[in-house]
């Protein structure tokens, strides 16, 4: 039988992710690759469920990485938020020259092909 997690143990893996992963991206950042996939975690240790359920754990990790990651120089600038498919949970968020995409489906492949070629 599986044993979660409380929602505090949670939030404090979370957190300590999010730590170890700003530092962790800084390398890909600065690389000449324009695309580099960040993994947070496995989304089911931390909210078991269907992908709505993931999204709420997984959007404001995503919004905090990116705080980090704005920190940055020329990286700063404001970040706008969007839902491209609210069936499947699909959102973005962009900035002058930062762009996430969580949970991209097939779908959705054309609105991401077009957020990386905004940020090239």
């Amino acid at each position: 039988m599986r044993q979660g997690c409380s929602n505090q143990q949670a939030l404090c893996n979370a957190s300590a992710l999010l730590a170890a992963v700003v530092p962790a991206v800084l390398p890909c950042i600065r690389s000449p690759v324009l695309r580099n996939p960040v993994r947070l975690a496995p989304l089911s240790t931390l909210r078991p469920g269907g992908i709505r359920q993931q999204f709420k754990a997984a959007s404001p990790m995503v919004e905090e990485l990116l705080r980090g990651l704005k920190q940055l120089p020329g990286l700063d600038g404001p970040l706008s938020a969007r839902v491209i498919d609210d069936g499947d949970a699909v959102a973005a968020w962009e900035g002058p020259r930062l762009a996430a995409v969580l949970f991209p489906t097939g779908e959705t492949l054309g609105d991401v092909r077009r957020i990386a070629e905004a940020h090239k």
